[in-house]
């Protein structure tokens, strides 16, 4: 941990471096839309309305997703909160004019439909707007064009991936990486056995879903009676409320309705499969005739502008549509699909394809469909294609023409088999949730492993498996003492059914070891860690990925031991077992390199620092989904070292990027949320911009009180963060109660001795030095060194803090000589401990100097100045804050020794410096 010095003070972060209307709304469905589309229906008289439950059937025969407001300032905030679904827009007339100018323009609006007697009042200005599909006098008029509208408008929603297949290796990204993903996700729900009550887990939420809508539940009914594997393709064809919520899942990646439907999505593959098997087997054995094997098909496809530039940017690379792909033979059924607006483009997709050089299915289901006479032709998920050329048409619409292959781009394909390998070939519940783990969703992850034991489907020597990969998940969450629960659990289970030394132990030992380290007991930590590792080298290879963890983690370990040497070390040793073992890009070099980098930035070679957190950072570009959360913490590490360098623009700049990474994948209240907010209001602390710096930290409080439980620790790092501003701002009453606050937490949910509670008394002790109540301030800082004394390593740079900051008192208190006898301690620990140019010397030679200084001693004064002096131009850039004050400081010496020019020299360099 670092230091900053603020007044002579020497101040512990506390910062973690490493978040008018009546009622207006009638929501008619309470679970969340599993559908696409919904309607929303606004009208100032809607409550008053007799035949309103007649008209809400009507519509939700058409679209069930339904939601009515009286007003339109609420129906307008609430359209903007929208994402993933198409909003269909009824409007009365005589308040459609004021709200349409303001709405057409949202991309979730698909079309607005104006309900109004007065059809000529609303023509003239309705056809302004090419988003208004009419004005109607009658609720069955607007569901006639509904009906019509959904149609066209679903061929809208289809997903693609899209990759290059002539890349370097070094120009990876993110997109290949979730081309890959969504391959290995369907590849595992297609792979894992059903479960005997498979059909009900899939039927009992539609229930939900459509309660009161009687169309639907009568299909629901009757798939529920009838449904066989052989009826699989008729019922997606059937575009009822199967194919409605499958779609929109797998569109969005819902995983939790995906393993739902999973049954279904086997069954219909499975089919797909069987038929494309039998028309190979219905071919002549001996026939070369390749156009008996070839099959050309059509797909009309609306895309947006996006889209639309993407396959033009990657001709000759691979397109995957995310979902089952329904075509036809007929390019003219295929076009009818096309609609006419101008804000999307129409696209005529021409797919060739070769039965018998494909590993994933498609076939001919005209006599499975529910229509025939579209001669449709349904591919199996997930298959991958060649864009081979685009062309205009001449009713502007574009034919991209591709090639169905089963090749994908090299570098994703050793990646994607490594993975394959550490999942493992047996599909499962457990394989899921470890890839669930692996891509960040850790919820959908707990659900994969808690759910097979509430249902009683594991045998005993499985439990402890999953217990291990809940704790994970909880340690993940920052949960400790939950993960700490499962860990404990999954080895009693194991102890009592193996040797001392099995190699299952060795697991659970690491993962126990984890949570110490987390909880700040780093003894502990490498106590586990290290019989982790006896047990590894006893029975495992020596380049086995297990050891790279373990190596990993004691380097963290040492790391928080300020043995950085040892740390290194360990580091070392885990990057050479990853050189053997993983492909060039693997996420595991991304841990290694930011681990590396982390001593660094500990060590204070910040340069070194950056260097290895943008290595992590590459890596992570090239092998990981957009919006992961390692993402946020490389972003986070690489931000902490700009503040640590004052380079607080471009601190927050990074931080800002965690942010946005942690709004769009963890929930509102996540617990990394209130870690980055808090590193955001230290930047504004630092800059002094300090009621922006309280905006932050109570975004973070906010997130905190409704988060985690009321002492978690990270309350009390809140706190004491508010009280630092607040200290920072001389309201020193104010920063007390705050600190207080901290420590109220930190002594009931803390282990006595640990380090947090050393930072809050340093604190504490730092304000009553600074109200120049001294014995106070020593007795705060005596608690803070009994502490560390008792938890750190005699040489801890933590200590050289507590010692500086006892120093400091006894310089105020006019006591030279007991201040020289701290300020030499810390300088023992500096020199020992930290590199010769680390930037903590910096404050240790200018405090040894501001003793000399009071005691008169001009030249012993400078000779620690001009030390402080070299430091700093070897550590720090050549405008760097600090080095004004120090510039200031050695001018005062000579102006008190009567030497002007030299002084007026340092002024102006330090003048130069500040303006």
């Amino acid at each position: 941990m670092d230091s900053k010095t603020l007044n002579n003070i020497t101040v512990l972060p506390t910062t973690t471096d490493c978040v008018q209307s009546s009622i207006c709304r009638t929501k008619i469905i309470e679970q969340q839309n599993l559908e696409n589309f919904q309607i929303v229906w606004v009208d100032a008289n809607i409550a008053k309305t007799d035949d309103n439950l007649q008209t809400i059937s009507l519509l939700r025969a058409v679209i069930n997703y339904l939601n009515l407001f009286d007003n339109t300032i609420d129906c307008y905030e609430y359209i903007a909160t929208v994402k993933d679904e198409k909003v269909f827009l009824i409007i009365s007339g005589s308040i459609s004019q004021d709200l349409v100018p303001y709405l057409y323009h949202m991309p979730q609006v698909q079309f607005v439909y104006i309900y109004s007697f007065d059809t000529e009042k609303h023509k003239h200005w309705a056809m302004d707007y090419e988003v208004v599909r009419g004005t109607y006098t009658t609720m069955n008029d607007i569901c006639e064009q509904l009906s019509k509208d959904v149609i066209t408008t679903s061929h809208q929603f289809l997903s693609m991936s899209i990759i290059s297949t002539h890349i370097k290796e070094k120009e990876i990204n993110q997109q290949e990486a979730s081309f890959m993903y969504f391959q290995l996700l369907t590849e595992i729900l297609i792979g894992m056995d059903p479960e005997d009550d498979a059909k009900t887990n899939m039927i009992n939420p539609c229930r939900l879903q459509y309660h009161g809508n009687e169309s639907v539940l009568k299909h629901i009914d009757e798939f529920d009676k009838t449904y066989s594997p052989s009826k699989a393709i008729w019922w997606y064809t059937t575009h009822c409320f199967i194919y409605e919520i499958l779609n929109k899942a797998l569109r969005i990646q819902d995983i939790d309705i995906l393993c739902k439907y999973r049954f279904f999505l086997t069954d219909l593959h499975s089919q797909i499969k069987q038929l494309h098997s039998e028309f190979l087997q219905s071919l002549p054995s001996n026939t070369n005739n390749i156009e008996q094997r070839r099959l050309t098909v059509y797909r009309g496809q609306s895309i947006s502008t996006d889209d639309l530039a993407n396959i033009k940017n990657h001709l000759g690379g691979l397109l995957s549509f995310n979902s089952f792909l329904s075509t036809s033979t007929n390019p003219k059924a295929a076009l009818k699909f096309l609609p006419n607006q101008s804000d999307i483009q129409s696209v005529l997709f021409e797919i060739t394809a070769d039965y018998s050089q494909h590993t994933k299915p498609f076939c001919n289901i005209k006599h499975f469909s529910n229509f025939p006479e579209e001669e449709e032709v349904l591919f199996t998920i997930a298959c991958v294609f060649r864009i081979e050329s685009i062309q205009n048409l001449d009713n502007k619409a574009c034919k991209v023409s591709l090639t169905m292959t089963d090749e994908e781009d090299e570098q994703l394909k050793q990646l994607s088999e490594h993975f394959r390998i550490e999942l493992g070939e047996t599909f499962n519940m457990h394989t899921l949730g470890e890839l669930m783990i692996y891509i960040g969703k850790y919820d959908h992850a707990q659900q994969h492993f808690t759910l097979p034991i509430q249902n009683k489907q594991l045998p005993q020597s499985v439990i402890p498996t999953n217990y291990n990969s809940i704790g994970i998940v909880h340690n993940e969450k920052g949960e400790y003492d939950k993960a700490l629960e499962y860990y404990e659990k999954a080895l009693q289970i194991r102890i009592q059914s193996f040797p001392p030394n099995h190699p299952s132990l060795a697991p659970t030992y690491s993962n126990i070891g984890s949570v110490y380290n987390d909880k700040g007991e780093y003894d502990k930590a490498l106590e586990y860690y290290k019989k982790a590792l006896a047990i590894q080298m006893k029975f495992l290879s020596p380049y086995h990925s297990s050891l790279l963890t373990t190596y990993n983690n004691i380097g963290l370990v040492y790391n928080h031991k300020a043995e950085y040497d040892k740390a290194l070390e360990y580091y070392e040793k885990a990057l050479a077992i990853e050189m053997k073992s993983l492909p060039s890009y693997h996420p595991s070099f991304a841990n290694t390199y930011t681990n590396i980098g982390l001593v660094y930035n500990d060590k204070g070679e910040y340069d070194k620092a950056l260097e290895h957190y943008k290595k992590a950072l590459e890596i992570q570009m090239k092998g990981l989904p957009p919006y992961h959360p390692s993402f946020a913490t490389t972003y986070t590490n690489i931000g902490s070292v700009y503040n640590r360098k004052c380079e607080y623009n471009k601190a927050l700049e990074y931080y800002e990027k965690a942010l946005e990474i942690q709004i769009k994948s963890l929930p509102p209240y996540h617990s990394l949320l209130l870690t980055t907010y808090s590193n955001i209001g230290f930047v504004y602390n630092d800059k002094g911009e300090y009621d922006k710096a309280l905006e932050y930290y109570e975004k973070a409080l906010e997130i905190q009180i409704k988060s985690l439980p009321p002492y978690h620790p990270s309350l009390a790092t809140i706190y004491s963060n508010i009280g630092s501003v607040y200290n920072d701002k001389g309201e020193y009453d104010k920063a007390l109660e705050y600190y207080e606050k901290a420590l109220e937490i930190q002594m009931k949910g803390l282990p006595p001795y640990h380090p947090s509670l050393a930072t809050t008394y340093t604190n504490i002790g730092l304000v009553y030095n600074k109200k120049g109540e001294y014995d106070k301030a020593l007795e705060y800082y005596e608690k803070a060194l009994a502490i560390q004394m008792n938890s750190l390593p005699s040489y801890h740079p933590l200590l050289l803090t507590i010692y500086t900051n006892i120093g400091l008192v006894y310089n105020d208190k006019g006591e030279y000589d007991k201040a020289l006898e701290y300020y030499e301690k810390a300088l023992e620990i500096q020199l020992k401990s930290l590199p010769s140019y680390h930037p903590s010397l910096v404050t240790i030679y200018s405090n040894i100097g501001s003793v000399y200084n009071d005691k008169g001693e001009h030249d012993k004064t400078l000779e620690y100045y001009e030390k402080a002096l070299e430091v700093q131009m070897k550590s720090l850039p050549s405008n760097h804050p600090s080095l004004a004050t120090i510039y200031s400081n050695i001018g005062s010496v000579y102006n008190k020794k009567g030497k002007y020019d030299k002084a007026l020299e340092y002024y102006e360099k330090a003048l130069k410096i500040q303006m």
